[in-house]
């Protein structure tokens, strides 16, 4: 499995699910929840694996310094 697979096979066994993941290499699903439910994990940001405040630190810190804004 993938980071992310890892993370939400771990969220979901928290949950108290049983998680078994599949082994056919890039074929859906990647997972399997409870013996019948399938689970494809999609990432939709490449900061999944981040804090919050690691996320928002970088989104402020890449729209750089507001402009006419003296300090």
């Amino acid at each position: 499995m993938n980071r992310d697979e890892e993370l939400v096979s771990a969220w979901l066994k928290s949950r108290g699910h049983a998680v078994h993941p599949m082994s056919r290499g890039n074929d859906p699903p990647d997972i399997v929840v409870d013996g019948n439910i399938a689970v494809e994990v999609t990432t939709i940001a490449s900061y999944a694996y981040r804090t919050l405040w690691d996320f928002m630190d970088s989104v402020c810190r890449s729209l750089g310094p507001a402009v006419g804004c003296q300090t």
